[in-house]
């Protein structure tokens, strides 16, 4: 995980992992480094094809598929475009016939809502490394992936959902309703029948379902 200011805070709470049967390692910026540099300070973690996902983002999607894709195109990334209602705040992507990005269109371009977006989520070749300067901030959005793009290495994996970014108090509070009926339609697969899901119930801390609770 990419931390930088307030990672402690992070860190505090996530530790090593082992609570949500993970096993987390830190790369910690002792500068701002941007998306991209972060990434290049993490480069002793990376050994083969991985994802990489921001941390504001929320998003569905199938990851088996996405990981199928990026393979079939070697690629040195395929990047996840995902619908939006708010378009205006999202880079677009300009993608050919074969899935191959041409171009980018960031968020000062005006666009109308339902198009496709840079969602914010990417799987890469660790390759892709050698065009990110170490110890520098640098972009993967505005810098990186534009010069890839010129270069014919980008593909994009077109997800049939849309995502949250969860950088408003607005947004924040729609991926918390998102996620709360994540949880209620989980725990409706999980429970047994006679568990009533209109239901509230609690594990360590945390509410799942619907809130109905009668007193």
């Amino acid at each position: 995980m990419c931390t930088g200011y307030l990672g402690e805070v992070i860190e505090a709470c996530f530790g090593r992992g082992e609570s949500f049967g993970l096993k987390l390692y830190y790369s910690k910026e002792k500068i701002p480094l941007g998306t991209a540099g972060a990434l290049k300070n993490a480069a002793a973690y990376v050994d083969g094809t991985f994802l990489v996902l921001n941390g504001d983002t929320l998003i569905a999607i199938e990851l088996s598929s996405f990981l199928s894709f990026h393979r079939q195109k070697t690629g040195l990334a395929t990047l996840a475009l995902a619908l939006t209602e708010q378009p205006g705040s999202c880079g677009q992507v300009v993608v050919d016939q074969e899935a191959r990005i041409v171009a980018f269109l960031e968020k000062s371009h005006t666009s109308l809502s339902g198009q496709l977006v840079n969602a914010g989520l990417y799987l890469m070749e660790p390759k892709i490394l050698v065009h990110i300067p170490a110890q520098q901030c640098s972009s993967l959005e505005l810098e990186i992936f534009p010069r890839l793009a010129r270069r014919l290495e980008l593909f994009a994996f077109s997800v049939d959902t849309s995502f949250i970014d969860i950088g408003t108090p607005e947004n924040y509070l729609r991926a918390q309703n998102e996620i709360g009926r994540f949880c209620e339609r989980t725990l409706r697969n999980l429970l047994p029948q006679e568990v009533n899901t209109e239901r509230s119930y609690e594990k360590n801390g945390s509410i799942f379902g619907s809130g109905r609770n009668s007193n």
